[in-house]
């Protein structure tokens, strides 16, 4: 029972930290002047924005099971 609980918790922080990264993402590519680094911006946060989401997934249905 507190195990399910812990593991919402770090469930929604997993996605919380997901959404402030993509949210990054959208502000470092409006302001960055150049494509180079709005590219770069957009790979690196979104990956990792990404996989915090798929980690987060897993998660959730590991414990279902």
């Amino acid at each position: 029972m507190i195990l399910n609980s812990i593991l919402d918790i770090i469930i929604i922080l997993l996605i919380l930290i997901a959404v402030i990264a993509m949210l990054s993402t959208v502000i470092g590519f409006i302001r960055l002047p150049d494509e180079m680094t709005k590219i770069h911006a957009a790979g690196v946060t979104g990956s990792f924005a990404v996989e915090l989401i798929l980690i987060a997934g897993f998660i959730y249905f590991f414990i279902d099971t």
